[in-house]
Parts: structure tokens; sequence; C-alpha cells
């Protein structure tokens, strides 16, 4: 599995706020030093975890220096791991 890499991305956060109709008001985007995205988040209004129509708050990788995800993990809005749509909470490579 592999993820082509954002021309706009840096190590810093993205914000883009605006409400929409699943309650999310907000998300944020973390990047590592290689502008791999590493972390996207979701939040209502209030700052409170939502989740997406996919089913997770927040989304997490692992990504080696040749830019290959080596996991993928869902997290839920009570910072536990949470099925999203395609039914896993965590994907692995294979070793």
């Amino acid at each position: 599995m592999s993820i082509s890499k954002d021309p706009l991305a840096s190590t810093s956060s993205s914000w883009a706020r605006w409400v929409g109709n699943n309650g999310v008001a907000k998300f944020t985007r973390r990047y590592n030093d290689y502008g791999d995205l590493i972390e996207e988040a979701y939040f209502g209004t209030g700052g409170e975890p939502v989740l997406r129509d996919d089913g997770y708050a927040r989304l997490t990788r692992v990504i080696d220096r040749d830019g290959h995800i080596i996991e993928e993990a869902y997290i839920g809005t009570d910072r536990e791991p949470v099925k999203q749509k395609n039914g896993y909470a965590r994907e692995q490579s294979p070793a």
C-alpha cells in the first residue's frame, strides 16, 4: 500500500473549518518530515471528537522512509480502536 505525498504538506497541522451534515466542524492533519500524512482527526463545534461518515474520529499511520504505509489505525470518539466502514480497526503491512 502506498500513498501520494501532498505537495502543500508540512509538519505543522492543517485546519479546515466547516459544519457538515455529519457534525464535523473542523479537522486536523499532521505530516511527518517527508510530507506523508500521519494523522487526521475530526472535531465538532465544541472541540469534541466526532465520527466521520466512515465511522472513525481519528486516523493514524506509520509510514516507512520510502513512503509506504506500514500501519493504519482508526480511533473512535472514546480514543479506543473502532472498526471503520471496511470492517477493521487496524491494518498492518506484512513484514
